[in-house]
């Protein structure tokens, strides 16, 4: 039946920010995913949000978008909430959707293991994790814990390791979330993978973005022994350099704004 909606191309819509991701958008994301209807989201511009509300987000729009794509089968712009308007958006971006197909890649591994802390959730963390899906059948993403982050990094997360590990379990890209601890290690992860999904070592890929590639080198020969794969994201280095969560961050500072205030006006506009 969730096939056939979409066939059919029955839809479920809705409208949002996607500077922040919250439990209520959340919610309705998951409600409208398990419909199996197409689902279509709507970004408000940069413009519109400016000239509507007087205010800037922390992510432009092409950042947003990339963000709600995670969610949603269709993301168009909203510069307007006329409803006519709306609907022709809508009806021309469904006529692409159903033209054209994803053919997946048959020479995936089983399962893709990718690892990162993903404080305030970008466009490049989600690049990162579609990339990656297209080379496994099954992708695990290990979120550091608040307490890692804190020994490893000398700060403390804007959003607790429990939201960030709802946001990325809400992924379309995602199979299954679990949390790198303080004390874990590669081989901690990879023994946990083979135990919970009865698979050989050789049957995993760690995926790393292409701007970590240097880092990750070092411990070839570790993945080695453990029996796994090694893989990297092709990311171009010039838009990695504009997109990261320490600006985010940084922005959010100079802001003088709360992630309870963002989060708030997301819930607002979430329609």
């Amino acid at each position: 039946m969730k096939e056939e909606n979409k066939k059919n191309g029955t839809v479920a819509v809705n409208l949002g920010v996607f500077d922040v991701i919250t439990e209520n958008m959340r919610r309705m994301c998951r409600k409208n995913k398990l419909s199996g209807k197409i689902y279509a989201i709507g970004v408000y511009t940069d413009e519109y949000i400016k000239e509507q509300y007087g205010r800037e987000c922390l992510k432009p729009y092409e950042e947003r978008k990339d963000i709600a794509g995670e969610f949603g089968d269709i993301i168009f712009p909203v510069n307007s909430k006329d409803i006519n308007e709306l609907k022709a958006v809508i009806e021309e971006s469904i006529e692409e959707y159903l033209s054209t197909e994803y053919e997946k890649n048959k020479n995936k591994s089983k399962i893709g293991c990718v690892i990162g802390s993903f404080d305030l959730l970008h466009s490049g963390h989600i690049e990162n994790i579609r990339l990656a899906k297209e080379m496994c059948e099954k992708l695990l993403v290990f979120v550091k814990s608040d307490e890692r982050i804190q020994a490893k990094k000398n700060k403390t997360p804007v959003q607790s390791a429990q939201k960030r590990w709802n946001n990325l379990f809400e992924l379309k890209s995602v199979d299954d979330v679990d949390y790198m601890e303080i004390e874990d290690t590669r081989e901690d992860i990879v023994r946990r993978i083979v135990e919970a999904y009865k698979v050989e070592p050789s049957d995993i890929v760690m995926i790393f973005g292409s701007d970590l590639q240097e880092k990750e080198e070092e411990h070839k020969e570790e993945y080695e022994k453990l029996g796994v794969k090694i893989a990297f994201t092709d990311r171009p280095p010039e838009k990695m350099a504009k997109i990261s969560s320490t600006k985010s961050q940084q922005k959010l500072r100079e802001s003088k704004r709360s992630i309870k205030d963002l989060e708030e006006f997301e819930d607002e506009n979430f329609l």
